[in-house]
């Protein structure tokens, strides 16, 4: 018992003398053990509280909770929108499809219609460029200038919702908010609004053809086309076009934008810069050499057509000439196929069943009553099934070349005809049928009685400035279109077609040349379709006995190639020296105006050739002082051009080669003296009385 005491109070002395800190963290240590023995006690009283039934139990009940809300919810809300769903910042909870599309309507319509939207083509031009002046340089020069003038020149595009035709498809967006939680996602989804909310994306319908029309205008100023490796065939040889990748919108992004530029935004202008992505070929150049390589192996082959026992082979140019190439997607993939063009085959076909085997060429006449045309033969002409006849030389000719790139086709399509087996060797039996005394010109198109002889388009801005020279080109458009020009040396005047153009006769007044300057005339944009038909003949190759250029040069218009009329001095005539007549039909779109010439194919070869462009004058400037201005503005009001000389030589020769008609077009224009509206305030300088002065 004494060394026991002892013990401890040795134990008692040496606790005495250990230092402060050691104490300190001494009783910090036993601290520490007494609370994790308190937890550990703790937490084996909530485990006993919790067992895992019971957890499992509570959130079952919570569930069940939620559940009967989104019971609840979706029986008050049978008929109407489930809680927590919106579409753009409307929230729609409990409301009808009706009412929803009202609250939608009354939300975002009038903005919509109030809202300008600027899209610029760089970010350093955001809240820099004087977008009011901008515009106005616009449409100064809108109708002197070609397209493609416009386009270099073009730092900003404006959009609203009538050149857009936009609309809010309030109707869709109620009803897609009505079906969250029904046929879209179910229960699953009524408890993610319910708990969460669920927004669906505000968004604007446009027109296609105009949204397509404004994105194609800003790729073509901004990006650069992806050009597609292909192949090319030229006397019977197939080799392959080097293609290039391209830059351009991304048009899930733009539209994007221009939603939230529209229905987003606080201000009356808004705005975002466009952005141009890299676009690669889809089609490479081993593709492209796989095409060329199998088309070389099968140039060769002996193709013919079989008709009534009677044989016409093809020659290698020629089916080198019918066949193209289309850019098939396939999955995530696109592969180059290779095929027979039937617009190119068709007119080869026909003249076969006739000239070879009944002994006489095709000719035809057209007769017109009202709008509608048709197309009369001598009732002997042969129309061969050409349909049928095409499918089979494509299939096997081309065939294994589809295994090869993993297309499907239809091999029971070259029933019929006979296939050596290494392709060598193709004979197509021809069914035909007797041609109808009179068809109508679209049955004539599709059986292949006529063709596109050629056609030609020309382009225009179409702006707010431009809308009388539109209505022009239309009009005279109009009145040309469905013009039959006789065989054997018939002629066609586009006077005589169109007429005065005159105020009386519905034109209006637009931009025309006059003396030195672009003024302001009655009938403005008729040369325009004059132009277009010069060119559709000019490359058709039928004679042209008057044409006249244009006292001025206008860049809208191919070099040397232009066509004025005035009437009655200034006048296009052209002739039909074929067997067969000649449709004229003239066509338009909004910013587009183009002329096709229908006949049977006359078998001419064009050849082109341009002189040299020779100046024989400077263009003159002048200012002119607008009161509309602001300190330090100025335009350009008309621009100026050089007098210039210039000439064309084309020569046409038949089938034979024969020299048809060797032409040469003079043009001689003077020069445009060049305006520009200056503010009061401006101030010449030297170099401006030297621009006066020339």
């Amino acid at each position: 018992m004494r060394k026991d005491s002892a013990s401890r109070k040795r134990s008692s002395v040496e606790g005495a003398r250990m230092p402060r800190s050691s104490q300190e963290k001494s009783r910090r240590s036993a601290s520490r053990s007494s609370n994790e023995v308190s937890r550990a006690k703790s937490s084996r009283g909530i485990s006993r509280f919790l067992s895992p039934k019971l957890v499992v139990a509570l959130l079952l009940a919570l569930l069940v909770l939620f559940a009967g809300g989104c019971a609840v919810d979706h029986f008050v809300n049978r008929d109407k929108v489930h809680s927590g769903v919106s579409v753009g910042e409307v929230d729609l909870s409990g409301k009808t499809v009706v009412e929803s599309k009202r609250l939608i309507e009354e939300a975002y319509s009038d903005k919509l219609n109030a809202k300008r939207v600027i899209i610029y083509s760089s970010d350093d031009l955001v809240g820099a460029v004087d977008v009011e002046m901008e515009l106005r340089q616009e449409e100064a020069l809108a109708e002197q200038i070609s397209v493609e003038q416009a386009r270099e020149n073009k730092q900003i595009w404006v959009a609203d919702a009538s050149s857009l035709s936009a609309s809010i498809p309030a109707e869709d967006l109620a009803q897609e908010a009505y079906l969250v939680g029904r046929e879209d996602g179910g229960f699953l989804a009524r408890l993610g609004a319910l708990v969460f909310g669920k927004e669906i994306d505000i968004r604007c319908d446009y027109d296609p053809e105009q949204l397509d029309a404004l994105i194609y205008d800003i790729d073509e100023t901004l990006g650069t086309s992806r050009v597609d490796c292909g192949i090319v065939i030229s006397d019977g040889f197939a080799s392959v076009v080097t293609g290039s990748d391209g830059n351009c919108m991304d048009r899930e992004e733009f539209v994007s934008n221009l939603n939230a530029a529209f229905l987003e935004s606080a201000t009356p202008d808004a705005g975002f810069v466009a952005k141009v992505y890299p676009s690669a070929m889809r089609i490479t150049e081993i593709q492209a050499q796989v095409a060329a390589d199998y088309v070389n192996s099968i140039l060769d082959s002996e193709v013919s057509f079989v008709y009534d026992g009677q044989g016409w082979g093809v020659s290698k140019s020629a089916l080198g000439r019918w066949i193209t190439t289309e850019v098939v997607e396939k999955g995530s993939s696109y592969v180059l196929d290779v095929l027979i063009n039937e617009d190119a085959a068709k007119p080869g076909i026909v003249s076969f069943v006739n000239e070879f085997i009944a002994g006489q060429d095709v000719v035809v006449d057209f007769e017109k009553s009202g709008s509608s045309v048709s197309v009369v033969t001598d009732g002997k002409t042969e129309l061969p099934r050409v349909e049928h006849a095409i499918q089979a030389v494509d299939e096997a000719l081309f065939g294994p070349y589809r295994d090869q790139i993993g297309l499907k086709h239809d091999a029971s399509l070259t029933d019929g005809s006979y296939v050596a087996e290494d392709r060598s060797v193709v004979q197509i039996v021809i069914q035909s049928d007797k041609a109808e005394k009179e068809v109508s010109f679209d049955d004539a198109l599709d059986m292949g009685l006529v063709m596109a002889v050629s056609s030609y388009t020309t382009t225009y801005n179409n702006n707010e400035s431009t809308q009388n020279r539109v209505h022009n080109i239309h009009l005279a458009a109009d009145l040309i279109n469905n013009g039959i020009i006789q065989s054997g040396g018939g002629t066609w005047s586009f006077n005589d077609r169109a007429g005065n153009c005159n105020a009386e006769r519905g034109f209006l007044g637009a931009g025309v040349i006059f003396e030195d300057e672009v003024q302001d005339a009655v009938g403005g944009g008729i040369c325009q379709v004059a132009t277009t038909i010069f060119n559709a003949v000019y490359e058709a190759g039928y004679g042209i006995d008057r044409r006249y250029a244009h006292s001025l040069h206008m860049e809208a218009y191919p070099d040397g190639r232009d066509a004025a009329v005035s009437y009655p001095e200034l006048d296009l005539v052209w002739r039909n020296d074929t067997a067969s007549d000649v449709l004229l039909r003239c066509t338009y779109t909004d910013d587009s105006v183009t002329v096709t010439l229908y006949s049977v194919d006359p078998g001419y070869s064009v050849s082109h050739k341009d002189g040299e462009w020779k100046k024989t004058k400077d263009h003159a400037t002048k200012k002119v002082v607008d009161e509309t201005l602001a300190s330090g503005q100025s335009f350009v009001e008309t621009e100026g051009t050089d007098a210039m000389q210039f000439v064309v030589f084309r020569t046409v020769t038949d089938a034979s080669g024969n020299v048809v008609y060797d032409d040469t077009f003079y043009s001689s224009y003077g020069s445009i003296t060049e305006v520009i509206r200056v503010a009061p305030d401006y101030k010449e300088t030297e170099k401006d009385s030297e621009e006066q002065s020339s």
